[in-house]
C-alpha cells in the first residue's frame, strides 16, 4: 500500500488488498455506514478486461461482500478534444456495457451538469471508491482535489502499465540500478489478468439515472469542436480492440520488420487509438505477441519491429521534449549470443544539442505511445536523462 495516510482506520479485510503495488490509498479511513455498494470511477482504463483497476474494485467488494458499480462521467470540454475523439470513446460505452453485464456489475454513465462523482456516490451510498491512477498534471490534480473532499476511502490503481510504477523509486535513477529492478519483476506482473466475479451481483434498489451508451454522448454540446469528423476505418471499443489485435498477430506481425514503412500494404498494428482510450491493455497485446513469437508463428525480428516502430517518434518527459528516437538496443547476454526477450528495450534518442541519451522503453515510465504522431510521452525519474546523456562530439 502506498499512501500518505495511515491504515489505521482501514478495516482488516481490505489491508491486504491495499498492499498491492498497483494501489495508491489516496484517502483512508473509514468506510460509509450501511453501505451498499463498491463504486469503480472508470476515466483512464475505459474497458472491463484486463484492467487491474476493475480487478481491485471487485475484490474489494467481494471483502466486504456488496456489488460492484463502475460509473463513468463524460466530460465535455476535456482539453482538445474534438467530435472525432469523443464518437470513438462512444463506441467503446457499448463493449463496456456489455463487457460489465457478464461479469455482473453495474455500469452508470452521466454527462454535464448531472455528472457529479460526488453525488453518485451518496446516491447510491457507496462503501469507497477506486479509480484510476493517471501520472498526467492536470488528472493529477482532480484525484488529489477530490481526495480532500470526500468522507470515504478513495483508492486509485496503476491500470494502464505492465509493472506498477510504484516499484521505481526515484532514487534508482541509474539504468544500471534500475534494469535489475525492472527485470526481476516482470515476469511477476506480465500474465494473464483473472476475470473475477463480485460474489453479489448488482441490482440497483431503485430506477439510477443514466445515459443510454448507443446514443451519442455528444448531444447539445455547443462548444465541441465538430469540424474533425468520425472516420469509419476505425471503431471504438474492446471489442474492435481485439479483433484489431488477433488479425494483426495472425496476419501482419510476421511480415511487420518488412513492411511496417510501407503504407500501400497495410503491414502496421493500428492499435495506438485503442491504447489511449484505453480500450485494450497493453499487457493484452504484449501477451498475444509474446505468445505467437513462443509458438513459432513469427520471427523474432518481426517481433522486435514492433517495438522498433518508435524509431523518429520524439520522446517527452511530461511536456519537455527530450529528442528523436534514433535507434533501439535490444538487451543482450554478455557475450552478445542471445537476446534477452523478456527485457526492456533502450530507445536511443538525440537530444537537440546533439547528445545521445539512453532511455528504457519500460512501461513504469510510459504515459502514451503515439506513433502516428510520432510522439512517446513518459514521466521518467529525476535526474535519468541527464546521468544516462552521452555528450557530443560536435563543437
Amino acid at each position: 500500500m502506498n499512501s500518505a495516510a495511515t491504515d489505521r482506520d482501514l478495516p482488516e479485510a481490505l489491508r491486504k488488498i491495499a498492499d498491492n503495488p498497483r494501489v495508491l490509498v489516496r484517502r483512508a479511513g473509514p468506510l460509509a455506514p450501511d453501505a451498499k455498494c463498491v463504486v469503480y470511477w472508470m476515466q483512464r482504463a475505459e474497458r472491463a478486461l484486463d484492467n487491474p483497476a476493475l480487478d481491485i474494485a471487485v475484490e474489494v467488494g467481494n471483502a466486504l461482500d456488496l456489488p460492484v458499480l463502475a460509473y463513468f462521467s463524460a466530460i465535455s470540454n476535456f482539453p482538445h478534444a474534438n467530435w472525432r475523439h469523443y464518437a470513438f470513446l462512444n463506441q467503446g460505452l457499448a463493449d463496456i456495457e456489455e463487457d460489465l453485464q457478464q461479469r455482473q456489475i453495474g455500469f452508470i454513465v452521466r454527462r454535464p451538469p448531472k455528472n457529479s462523482l460526488e453525488a453518485l456516490l451518496a446516491e447510491v451510498n457507496a462503501a469507497m471508491v477506486i479509480g484510476d491512477e493517471n501520472p498526467c498534471r492536470e488528472p493529477e490534480r482532480w484525484r488529489r482535489v477530490l481526495a480532500g473532499r470526500l468522507k470515504i476511502p478513495y483508492w486509485t490503481v496503476d491500470a494502464d502499465v505492465v509493472v506498477p510504477s510504484n516499484l521505481f523509486e526515484k532514487r534508482m535513477y541509474a539504468l544500471h540500478i534500475f534494469k535489475p529492478k525492472l527485470y526481476a519483476e516482470l515476469s511477476k506482473f506480465l500474465v494473464e489478468q483473472p476475470n473475477i466475479k463480485p460474489h453479489r451481483e448488482w441490482k440497483p434498489p431503485h430506477r439510477l439515472e443514466s445515459f443510454p451508451v448507443r446514443e451519442d454522448v455528444t448531444e447539445g454540446w455547443k462548444n465541441l469542436d465538430r469540424s474533425v469528423q468520425p472516420v469509419e476505418s476505425f471503431t471504438g471499443g474492446t471489442h474492435a480492440a481485439l479483433k484489431r489485435l488477433h488479425d494483426f498477430v495472425q496476419k501482419d506481425l510476421a511480415a511487420y520488420d518488412k513492411v511496417r514503412n510501407h503504407p500501400e500494404l497495410d503491414g502496421t498494428s493500428r492499435l495506438s487509438p485503442y491504447l489511449h482510450f484505453g480500450h485494450i491493455g497493453p499487457i493484452t497485446i504484449a501477451l498475444a505477441v509474446d505468445k505467437a513469437f513462443k509458438e513459432g508463428k513469427v520471427p523474432q525480428p518481426a517481433r522486435d519491429s514492433y517495438i522498433s516502430e518508435l524509431i523518429g517518434c520524439t520522446v517527452y518527459d511530461g511536456t519537455l521534449a527530450v529528442g528523436v528516437v534514433e535507434d533501439v538496443q535490444f538487451a543482450t547476454t554478455a557475450d552478445g549470443a542471445r537476446r534477452l526477450t523478456d527485457a526492456a528495450p533502450l530507445l536511443a534518442v538525440t537530444s537537440r544539442d546533439g547528445d545521445e541519451v539512453l532511455i528504457p522503453f519500460a512501461k513504469a515510465f510510459l504515459v502514451t505511445v503515439d506513433t502516428e504522431a510520432k510522439r512517446i510521452e513518459m514521466k521518467l525519474p529525476e535526474g535519468l536523462v541527464d546521468v544516462n546523456r552521452t555528450a557530443s562530439d560536435k563543437t
